[in-house]
């Protein structure tokens, strides 16, 4: 009998299935927030994949729909290159001070390095999160790549903080999350169990990952392996995928 197929097995594109426009996906995802809850979003995508656009439009959404007050964006990727549209910060409790101090809202401010030797604090950026939809301010925290809040010398490398408060705790403060990373291993199981899982193409030890951790049927993680640039599907965290697979709009 032939071996079982693994999950990063390819197989013919027209397995991708039917496709829809991303602003179907953003609708849904966005749902709580037309209630003032928050939302937690884990992307995960490799490299190459769009989640990155795939994020910006859908920020480009809740700010159209009026959504979100405040989005606090951990954008250190590239030293030469500013991704995300915003004014520019390099710690978020800047926003405290009357020289940043938001003066209209929705207002995005995007976290970047000062120098070489400088790292803004993903944990101070949760901290101001919380705070600020504490005081009623709708709010966002973008970490564009997650492994940013994760320290190598803690045990599973998460700290009982903000970031843990946000997934733990957001929903209900309308404080919101989203967690992008370019693999699913190593993600702490708070923030991953508890969001909506946003799925752009996975390698092969990603959509292992995934179906050893029992997150993904072998059928979804396959549909995954074989995604082109800017296409995604959705696992909830609660219930069964849609079967769908949503289209982001190029950049």
């Amino acid at each position: 009998n032939p071996a079982p197929a693994r999950a990063g097995a390819r197989a013919p594109a027209a397995s991708v299935g039917r496709v829809r426009p991303a602003s179907e996906a953003w609708a849904k995802l966005a749902a709580p927030l037309r209630e003032g809850k928050g939302i937690r979003l884990t992307v995960y995508g490799i490299t190459g994949k769009g989640k990155t656009t795939g994020i910006i439009d859908f920020l480009t959404y809740v700010a159209r729909e009026g959504l979100v007050d405040l989005v606090v964006i951990h954008d250190v990727k590239f030293r030469e290159r500013q991704q995300y549209a915003g004014g520019v910060i390099h710690e978020a409790r800047q926003l405290y001070t009357e020289e940043h101090v938001p003066t209209s809202y929705p207002a995005t401010a995007v976290l970047r390095k000062r120098d070489l030797d400088h790292m803004p604090s993903v944990e101070a950026a949760a901290r101001v999160v919380l705070e600020s939809a504490d005081r009623g301010v709708r709010s966002m925290l973008v970490v564009d790549e997650f492994a940013r809040a994760l320290e190598e010398d803690i045990e599973g490398g998460f700290r009982k903080g903000s970031v843990n408060r946000i997934a733990c705790e957001g929903f209900g403060l309308g404080a919101s999350l989203i967690a992008m990373k370019q693999l699913p291993q190593f993600m702490p199981s708070e923030v991953r169990a508890q969001s909506e899982l946003v799925l752009f193409g996975l390698a092969g030890d990603g959509n292992t990952h995934l179906t050893d951790e029992r997150v993904l049927s072998l059928e979804l993680a396959t549909k995954v392996a074989n995604l082109p640039r800017g296409q995604f599907v959705i696992k909830p965290a609660e219930g069964p995928p849609d079967g769908l697979v949503y289209q982001v709009p190029a950049p």
